[in-house]
């Protein structure tokens, strides 16, 4: 036994650390074991043998599910990078034998952060037409998921703070309020007694918010209360487009980042700066902090930097 307590040099099998980590993913063995298509038995016998391979506890089990123990955390930490790698290895080895099919998983969130990478999307499909690019949309929380989960490469997200996950900022746009040009706040504007408006200014307004847990609504929602002002949500939708159509019929006013709001600006609403309002919609390029980018997803990361951060450099970008 060496001078830690370990009975010896462990000798892992993938298999083992694959089910590991599924298990710490889904917070559970039966979860584990539906997205493996194994049975839960397998999935107890793996993680018992991984653990009598490590000769030490991995996980506490608890009614609440699993906790990880500290040899567990570690162990975790370093199972990602090691599958991370054998992935990395098997494109590679694919690639040299003739088969250079790649394919670069992208995730978006909902509220049109797709748009906003479009031109890096054209700029990278011009310069790696043989890569096959899927790409996945969905609310930012399932998106987060699925790049630690591994189910995706690299994500467009709007300000992450999730812990596991490495983040490139490339841009930042103030937050517009959206209003019908028959609310009062829109006639003062127009009549030119005020351009901008501050959040004071929102008492006794209704809100057409984006949908569940999104970060825009966080944003707003505490510049509001911090003024003061607790106002009534109207509505909650997913779809952009709808939000300008609801505040159009003057059922409360909306929130978007500048160019959400002015790019599809509807001809009955007023799309207005917010003064003192802080909080900024930052696009940024995510990727799991314990996963080893595939030459792929570093050309994809290039791209993205050089098309939104430094444009004038695309034309020699390597």
């Amino acid at each position: 036994m060496n001078s830690i307590g370990f009975p010896r040099r462990p000798n892992f099998e993938f298999r083992h650390l694959r089910v590991f980590a599924e298990v710490v993913r889904h917070g559970g063995f039966t979860r584990a074991a539906e997205v493996i298509h194994a049975t839960q038995s397998t999935v107890s016998k793996a993680i018992s043998q991984l653990e009598n391979e490590v000769g030490k506890p991995l996980l506490r089990r608890h009614r609440r599910g699993i906790e990880l123990t500290r040899v567990g955390e570690i162990v975790y930490r370093r199972a990602q990078v090691m599958l991370a790698q054998r992935e990395l290895l098997a494109d590679e080895l694919h690639a040299l034998a003739g088969n250079p099919h790649v394919t670069l998983k992208l995730g978006f969130s909902r509220m049109e952060t797709s748009t906003f990478f479009g031109r890096a999307l054209a700029e990278f499909r011009r310069r790696h037409p043989d890569v096959e690019i899927s790409i996945t949309v969905e609310a930012e929380s399932q998106i987060v998921r699925r790049l630690l989960k591994g189910d995706l490469d690299l994500a467009g997200l709007v300000s992450p703070r999730d812990p596991g996950l490495e983040v490139l900022e490339l841009q930042r746009e103030p937050v517009f309020v959206l209003l019908s040009r028959e609310n009062p706040l829109a006639l003062r504007a127009r009549l030119g007694l005020g351009l901008g408006l501050g959040i004071g200014d929102l008492r006794d307004q209704q809100l057409v918010l984006f949908e569940e847990k999104c970060q825009l609504n966080e944003m707003v929602v505490g510049a509001l209360a911090q003024a003061g002002i607790l106002a009534p949500v109207a509505i909650k939708t997913s779809q952009v487009g709808l939000i300008h159509e609801l505040v159009a019929e003057n059922i409360g006013i909306g929130f978007l980042p500048r160019a959400l709001a002015l790019n599809r600006l509807h001809p009955m609403v007023v799309a207005l700066p917010l003064e003192g309002f802080e909080p900024q919609w930052t696009y940024t390029v995510a990727w799991a902090r314990a996963a080893r980018l595939s030459p792929t997803a570093r050309a994809w990361v290039a791209v993205a930097r050089a098309v939104h951060v430094f444009p004038e450099l695309v034309g020699d970008l390597k």
